[in-house]
């Protein structure tokens, strides 16, 4: 029974030793992880090589995907995402710092994330941890803390800093640092934080003097290796009493992006009654900043210096001068802590400015038109633009985009001429406010302008008058002017050569008047002429296509009046018919009469003498003296029964009623033959 049981402790024995050796060994029933640590013995958190296998141990393939992660969580990603067939496996090796975490834990643990069935056949997710032990073997911290209290003597209301630089010089990391000051100085600790092996950390008390001396006594706490140690500071009194000389440091802003120039100014006061002469000013970083200065009994003078901003700093100014008395009296300022910014989100506006006039006519009351475009230089959006002219908002920009500008108008009331300037204000990363200035406009006062001046009106110059003698004027009866050979002939030969001249020049302007006059009228009379020519041609054109219309309109009746006589080869009334030749007029009696062959010379003659006096009547004229004519056609006129209306002489006047159309040759031989 004791063997039993000495061979169970020598098991677990067993077990406990390979755990502490920190073999990383798991299983599943279907997989298996190693891990391997290229060191497992650490003083410090340091880069190390890890090495992971998983392998599939069961007889299937694996149900899913297979993921390795790193201790932090995230992925590996050279590891991928892998199904293991039965009995193969999948490999990484690669860095991984070990942290000051793991370091005080004593182990690193890597995750696997599978599939795999339980024990009711279901499909399930698992994550699994991986962990190899490790030793930490870092030597006991070593840490150096440093205190200074400036200005070790304060007069009440006197600003006192008391300034901690804990050092770590051990070979490892310290975490959780903590000053924890007395009571006189600060009811709250101050958190430090982490300091890395050969670093240091700053931290700055201030506290306003009392009426009373105050205490300075500090503890520090921190952490490494897992345990938590303490480091004691001594008690330092800080005295209170007068001090003649004082100082005090502020700056023209809170800070900004690196480049940027930051103003600071430094006053010295003189309470006492001597002078402060050798002042030495001198800070930590910055070194020497001003020496040789003199603070005169009762006065305060103002030194500046321009910073420019490189990195985020506290500044203190201390300050040491030789009183009247031969001792030396030293002193300090607070604390003014320069911020430096980050440069990718600094602001950058541009401010421009146009007036629609230079001067103005009154004042007050003149008015000027501003437009005022703001310009986004940065890389940011910037929002929250405030435009003023002095002390008076004019504009909000909610938002100017990055690259972009925006502008307003305004018509402004000038009450006094001089130079006029806007500026654009706006808040930075810091929240204190950060002006941008426009270009100066000049505004003068003047006299409006005077009218325009008119043109003068240049009146002709009025030719001197000549007296000509009579005889010179003479014009003839149509108006023209005489001859200058007459003129110079009337004027005679003793004539003064000048007056001759004259004449001859008054006689050549006549000439060339009735020349452009005789011009003109010329001109008018063609002009005129063409119009009449003009009119005159529309009329003819009209005319002829009037007449034309008129033939054609006969030709069309003529054509249809032919289309209703009988048509003949031919007729000739001038000679007597032979044979067949001609046809002969004759009524439809006559053909019937024909027809018996017996009146055949009987009508023959008869159809000679009416066609006789057809011919007469066609081509005969009637004569005025002949009586025997005249009185045939009277007697047939009543031998029909028709009466004759007589003229003054007795003669017969024409018939009122128009000439009755010529009757055929039948007609006519009836006609004739009820007469005999």
């Amino acid at each position: 029974m004791k063997r039993k049981q000495l061979w169970l402790a020598l098991a677990l024995g067993l077990v406990l030793v390979l755990l502490c050796a920190g073999s990383a060994l798991a299983a599943t029933d279907s997989l298996k992880f190693e891990m391997e640590l290229n060191s497992e013995k650490f003083t410090e958190p340091k880069t190390i090589t890890v090495s992971f296998t998983v392998t599939n141990v069961s007889d299937r393939e694996t149900p899913g995907l297979v993921t390795l992660c790193y201790p932090n969580g995230d992925k590996v990603e050279e590891f991928g995402e892998a199904v293991l067939a039965p009995g193969s496996s999948k490999n990484w090796s690669g860095p991984w710092s070990v942290t000051q975490k793991e370091l005080e834990a004593g182990k690193i643990t890597f995750i696997v994330r599978y599939s795999d069935y339980d024990e009711n056949g279901d499909l399930k997710q698992y994550a699994t941890g991986v962990r190899k032990h490790i030793q930490y073997a870092g030597a006991a911290p070593e840490i150096a803390v440093d205190r200074s209290i400036v200005p070790q003597t304060a007069q009440e209301g006197q600003e006192v800093s008391i300034i901690y630089e804990i050092t770590n010089k051990g070979s490892s990391d310290v975490t959780g640092v903590t000053i924890v000051e007395n009571k006189d100085i600060s009811k709250e600790s101050a958190p430090v934080g982490a300091i890395k092996a050969g670093e240091t950390a700053k931290y700055t008390f201030t506290v306003k003097m009392g009426k009373k001396d105050l205490t300075s006594a500090a503890t520090v706490k921190y952490k490494a290796g897992g345990k938590n140690y303490t480091s004691k500071v001594d008690a330092s009194v800080i005295k209170y009493g007068k001090v003649n000389l004082s100082a005090s440091l502020s700056a023209d802003k809170k800070g900004g992006a690196p480049g940027d120039i930051v103003k600071l100014t430094l006053k010295l006061k003189n309470s006492g009654t001597t002078d402060f002469t050798d002042v030495l000013v001198t800070d930590e970083k910055l070194g020497i900043v001003f020496s040789g200065q003199t603070v005169k009994a009762g006065e305060t003078v103002t030194l500046e210096k321009e910073l420019k901003i490189t990195e985020t700093q506290e500044l203190l100014f201390k300050v040491k001068g030789n009183d009247g008395a031969g001792g030396e009296t030293e002193t300090a300022t607070g604390t003014v802590k320069v911020i430096a910014t980050d440069p990718a989100q600094q602001i950058a506006l541009r401010v421009e400015a146009v007036a629609d006039r230079e001067a103005v006519y009154q004042i007050p009351g003149g008015i000027v038109r501003f437009t005022v475009t703001v310009y986004n230089d940065s890389a940011v959006d910037v929002e929250n633009i405030t435009v003023k002219a002095v002390d008076t908002v004019l504009y909000t920009f909610d938002k100017i985009p990055a690259g972009e500008s925006r502008y307003f108008t305004r018509d402004t009331e000038i009450s006094m001429q001089g130079t006029f300037q806007f500026t654009a204000n706006v808040k930075d990363q810091l929240g204190q406010v950060v002006p941008f200035a426009s270009n100066e406009i000049r505004i003068i006062q003047t006299n409006p302008p005077a009218d325009p001046t008119p043109t003068p009106i240049v009146m002709p110059t009025k030719p001197p008058e000549v007296t000509v003698p009579p005889q010179l004027l003479a014009i003839d009866d149509v108006g023209k002017v005489i001859d200058r050979d007459k003129l110079e002939e009337a004027l005679g030969e003793d004539a003064d050569p000048e007056m001759k001249e004259r004449v001859g020049n008054i006689v050549s302007a006549f000439r060339s008047h009735e020349d452009e006059t005789q011009l003109e009228q010329i001109e008018e009379i063609a002009g005129t002429a063409k119009w009449i020519l003009a009119g005159i041609a529309a009329v003819l054109l009209l005319l002829l296509l009037i007449g034309a219309a008129r033939r054609i309109k006969r030709r069309s009746e003529s054509g249809k009046a032919i289309d209703h006589l009988e048509s003949s080869v031919y007729r000739d009334y001038s000679v007597a018919p032979r044979g067949k030749r001609r046809n002969e007029v004759t009524s439809g009696d006559d053909e019937k009469a024909g027809a018996g062959g017996s009146q055949d010379a009987e009508g023959a003659g008869q159809g000679s003498e009416l066609m006789a006096e057809t011919l007469q009547r066609l081509y005969t004229k009637k004569a005025p003296d002949s009586d025997a004519e005249t009185a045939a056609p009277a007697q047939d006129a009543n031998a029909e029964g028709g009466e004759t209306a007589q003229g003054p002489e007795g003669q017969p006047e024409a018939p009122a009623k128009p000439a009755q159309p010529i009757q055929s040759a039948s007609e006519a031989a009836h006609r004739r033959r009820a007469q005999k």
